[in-house]
């Protein structure tokens, strides 16, 4: 009974999960004085594998296929009137060792620029709930979502499945740290690319007249981490290779014992 009970919770928070997901677009409206948006504080924002095995090289991390990861998006103290957008892409993005500040464009309305081939894996907001994603920003990762309870001293997990059901990733917030986690149980080939953490002003600061874009109002900062998975290697391959390279060097040593032993009865 208790794992009827908790499938059927599961099913039901799927379907709620999903239908918050679709709700609507949100608007750019113009920034009020109190929407702050300090580029030095969130450039504090940090995006590292929770395992960092030598040689380390920042933004990139690497696996064999089906190898277990885990990746933590740790968060400065977020204002109000800010989005974090979560974000995953196949292709290697650039400036992937250092944080990365968007301004604002120099005419129309305020665009955050997105990656052409990437997808949304969440949206949150400053308090770090789910949010519905922005028009104009990528559709969400994967076929099909569910919501998984950890216990009450864990965090919920959201697992993301392929069209296959097939579980790739999940993520989960620890908001008494302020983190974004990144699951990864297996090392799958297709989770190679660039995961983001991105913090979106969600409001309008407005274009500064007579300046440059590289003067303008920062609209967003982002963190980079690429994951590359190699296929599993052949053991038996190389077994073979080198079990008959250890044969051809015990024969050889043999000949040369031999070959010297007589050498020395020659004598």
């Amino acid at each position: 009974m208790n794992m009827i009970n908790t499938l059927s919770n599961r099913v039901i928070l799927t379907l709620i999960f999903n239908l918050f997901i679709f709700q609507g677009g949100l608007c750019f409206e113009a920034c009020t004085d109190d929407e702050e948006f300090d580029e030095d504080n969130l450039n504090e924002i940090s995006l590292w594998p929770e395992e960092r095995t030598l040689p380390y090289v920042e933004g990139e991390h690497y696996l064999v296929e089906g190898e277990p990861a885990k990746f933590e998006c740790k968060l400065p103290e977020l204002p109000a009137g800010v989005l974090v957008h979560v974000t995953y892409t196949p292709d290697y993005v650039n400036d992937v060792r250092s944080v990365k500040v968007a301004r604002r464009n120099l005419t129309g309305d305020l665009i955050h620029i997105k990656e052409p081939n990437g997808c949304t894996i969440t949206v949150l907001t400053a308090n770090l709930t789910e949010s519905a994603i922005p028009s104009g920003l990528q559709s969400r990762c994967g076929d099909t979502r569910s919501m998984k309870y950890m216990g009450p001293e864990a965090s919920m997990t959201t697992e993301i499945s392929d069209e296959k059901r097939k579980y790739h990733m999940g993520y989960s917030i620890d908001n008494a740290r302020n983190t974004v986690n990144f699951h990864f149980p297996n090392g799958f080939l297709n989770q190679t690319g660039t995961y983001e953490c991105r913090i979106l002003r969600n409001c309008d600061p407005g274009v500064l007249k007579e300046a440059e874009e590289s003067e303008q109002h920062p609209v967003a900062i982002t963190k980079s981490l690429f994951l590359k998975v190699y296929p599993r290697p052949e053991y038996k391959k190389d077994l073979i290779f080198a079990c008959g390279g250890l044969g051809i060097g015990a024969v050889a040593l043999t000949i040369t014992a031999l070959i010297s032993r007589g050498g020395a009865n020659f004598d």
